[in-house]
């Protein structure tokens, strides 16, 4: 079914979307530990993966059943959520341990304060390939194909210098704010 797909057929996209999503749900629910939340996003990021490569042309010799490739796809999908949640987690135990082993609730408040102040002032594209590299959690590949960047090293290299001037706005407005004592990291 995918063979014959092109650019403009929509339709058929939606429908396979619908064909296959309460099965790749279910499928998910129970054989990996995510929750159906999880699983829809998981089923939407691969579904747009593999979009992106319909229009691309990367699926002419496809030699599996449209199901398959799918499921293929989101194995792939949940490796890399995953991934993302073990570094967010690396990322969570790491800023803890720089603040305070025991931050008050107004020194919460004023972090995320001053990181949406960041986030804010950091403009775009920065502000869009961090939100969904980190909150929606699109691959490399998708943000390069939803920025249209040359290739996916281009897409890497945007997001590591959109980090490096988020953590250098992020300790301007901490600074300047004074906040937890002035327990910044000064990498």
């Amino acid at each position: 079914m995918l063979k014959q797909l092109t650019q403009s057929d929509q339709k058929k996209l939606a429908t396979i979307y619908r064909k296959y999503r309460s099965e790749f749900i279910a499928w998910m629910t129970s054989h990996y530990p995510v929750g159906e939340d999880v699983a829809r996003d998981i089923y939407q990021n691969t579904f747009i993966t593999m979009s992106a490569k319909l229009q691309k042309g990367e699926i002419d010799n496809l030699q599996c059943s449209t199901k398959t490739y799918l499921f293929g796809i989101a194995k792939n999908k949940y490796r890399e959520y995953v991934r993302r949640n073990v570094r967010a987690e690396k990322i969570h135990e790491s800023i803890e341990q720089k603040i305070d082993s025991s931050p008050s609730e107004q020194q919460n408040r004023d972090l995320q304060i001053i990181l949406e102040k960041a986030l804010d002032r950091l403009g775009e594209p920065c502000r869009s390939v961090l939100e969904l590299y980190y909150f929606h959690g699109l691959s490399m590949d998708e943000i390069q194909s939803y920025f249209r960047y040359k290739n996916n090293s281009t897409a890497k290299n945007m997001k590591y210098k959109c980090l490096v001037r988020l953590r250098r706005i992020f300790q301007e407005e901490y600074k300047r704010k004074g906040v937890l004592n002035n327990k910044v990291d000064r990498q």
